[in-house]
């Protein structure tokens, strides 16, 4: 992979010297599609009201700021703020999304960003749980042992479930 680290200064208290604190910057992105097409019946999809959609992760410490219309035919969204999960100074995180129109949620989205390479076994395994909570309340079903498996090694997939299309998408970036 393309892990270039990124540097940056930090005074140190001992003798006026700077020391560099090397962070790695690694975005872990969990997105789920909710397929509804004349073929295919949006009823798999337990909770289709937007407010209870975007209340899903409010027990993992996701709680959204409710359902906005963007205007300009872009569509609705809630989103919670970042949840630090680690130390250091740049602290690895995880947020929720949920995005669709007036009637229904069409993605439900979870993004972590590893800041601290040190610490992105727990980042991950926090992704994880949270996909885990997620897919239980939105689809009524459990994670796949290989979906858990790519995301505690930071990989990328695709997989199906029901109606839903689930995929991992791993961003280097510096």
């Amino acid at each position: 992979g393309n892990n270039k680290p990124i540097q940056a200064p930090k005074e140190s208290k001992k003798g006026g010297h700077w020391m560099r604190t090397i962070c790695y910057s690694v975005g872990l992105f969990l997105v789920i599609f909710l397929i509804a097409g004349p073929e295919v019946s949006y009823a798999e999809y337990v909770n289709p009201n937007p407010s209870e959609a975007c209340s899903f992760m409010d027990e993992m410490g996701l709680k959204t700021d409710g359902y906005k219309n963007l205007g300009d035919d872009l569509g609705y969204i809630c989103v919670s703020p970042y949840k630090e999960l680690g130390t250091g100074f740049m602290k690895n995180n995880i947020m929720y999304m949920a995005e669709g129109n007036a009637k229904k949620i069409t993605k439900l989205e979870l993004y972590s960003n590893v800041n601290v390479k040190k610490e992105a076994k727990q980042a991950h395994i926090e992704l994880m749980n949270s996909a885990e909570a997620l897919l239980n309340k939105a689809l009524n079903a459990a994670l796949p042992q290989k979906t858990k498996d790519a995301i505690l090694a930071g990989r990328n997939g695709k997989w199906k479930i029901g109606n839903a299309n689930i995929r991992i998408t791993r961003e280097d970036w510096s």
